[in-house]
């Protein structure tokens, strides 16, 4: 428009402003102005993506949009996107001065719940000095939703689908829960299933917007507890976890399992675990199987991972993972210092937790 102008050379006084015209578009004819995008594909923004990329993301949409509507319609299927939201800073507050400092932080996994009687949101919540962000507090997540949330009982198959982090959900420890969850007869089937890179958004990216534009309306935040009401409010189908004691002992998970980590499938062939695979299915102990696609026709690579191939070990029904009674978490020096200048930013009736934390870890 403004070039137009130009060439026409209209005067400034003929020209309108940018807010006009956009009221004018947008209210008067049948056209919008698209929102700047975020968290896009680099392979698509270099230009630089191929065919199979191509093919690749627009076959994950297909394959998660099925998953999703076949937990919809049948009884025995439970469907679940889960993420790790960005982390919320603790305190959180509006001084200029505390914007140069270091905060503790809040660590909010989301797991977005499909089934026949639901579609929900539950978030597991805890605080950097718990615990850490790794597979093993991912594991914990997952095996405390199952046991709180009555929709995921009952169920035959259960769909995962989540972004390829292999700190986190791509990894040897979330198989062996799976074989820890099918020996134990919860599940006769679970999938996994990882979209193409750079194309991640899943439902639970939703829930997180949601709980992000509520968050811009607090000018300050303390404490955990108002994070949790926060995330609440957000949406009248959120509920929330805190996970202060829901945390498992992981490291000896794959020992009583009696696995091992194989790096070869059953037809001797490397598995490039992180990199290229799509799919990931237990529905058996011992042996897990995986796809490079998310077809649904064509045939899955199997992989032993029993400890030893001679043989198959008879496994205790009594194998259980237990409760931490500790904190496993830990905070920076730096950061502690940062936080005790920071006190007297926080009102009193909230300043008796960081200062317990603050005695615990000096």
């Amino acid at each position: 428009y403004l070039e137009q102008c130009s060439k026409e050379d209209l005067d400034d006084a003929f020209r309108v402003k940018e807010c006009t015209y956009r009221k004018v578009f947008e209210t008067e004819f049948n056209l919008s102005f698209g929102h700047p995008k975020s968290d896009t594909c680099s392979t698509c923004d270099a230009n630089s993506a191929d065919e199979e990329h191509v093919i690749n993301y627009h076959a994950a949409f297909d394959a998660l949009r099925s998953d999703r509507e076949k937990a919809k319609n049948l009884e025995n299927i439970a469907f679940l996107t889960i993420d790790l939201q960005q982390t919320m800073p603790l305190p959180r507050l509006s001084t200029s001065k505390a914007f140069y400092m270091r905060q503790m932080w809040l660590y909010n996994f989301g797991l977005h719940i499909v089934t026949k009687e639901v579609d929900k949101a539950l978030f597991c919540t805890w605080t950097e000095d718990q615990a850490s962000r790794g597979s093993s507090e991912i594991l914990s997540c997952l095996l405390t939703a199952l046991e709180v949330e009555e929709s995921l009982r009952n169920k035959d198959h259960l769909v995962i689908w989540s972004d390829s982090c292999s700190g986190q959900n791509k990894n040897f420890l979330l198989i062996c829960l799976y074989q820890y969850l099918v020996h134990k007869r919860q599940f006769k089937t679970i999938d996994h299933k990882f979209p193409e890179v750079g194309h991640t958004y899943l439902d639970s990216d939703r829930d997180f917007g949601r709980i992000e534009k509520n968050l811009r309306k607090h000018q300050n935040i303390y404490s955990p507890e108002e994070y949790r009401e926060i995330i609440v409010k957000s949406s009248r189908k959120n509920k929330v976890i805190d996970m202060t004691h829901h945390f498992r002992d992981t490291n000896t998970l794959m020992t009583n399992m009696k696995l091992y980590n194989r790096k070869k499938d059953m037809g001797n062939s490397q598995v490039h675990f992180r990199d290229h695979i799509k799919w990931l299915r237990v529905d058996e102990y011992g042996y897990y199987q995986f796809k490079t696609c998310y077809d649904e026709f064509t045939p899955f690579r199997k992989v032993n991972i029993f400890h030893s191939l001679k043989s198959v070990p008879k496994l205790e029904e009594e194998v259980s993972i237990r409760r931490l009674q500790r904190k496993t978490g830990s905070i920076k020096e730096a950061k502690l210092e940062n936080l005790r200048e920071q006190l007297q930013f926080i009102p009193e009736h909230h300043r008796w937790w960081y200062i317990q934390i603050l005695n615990e870890l000096q």
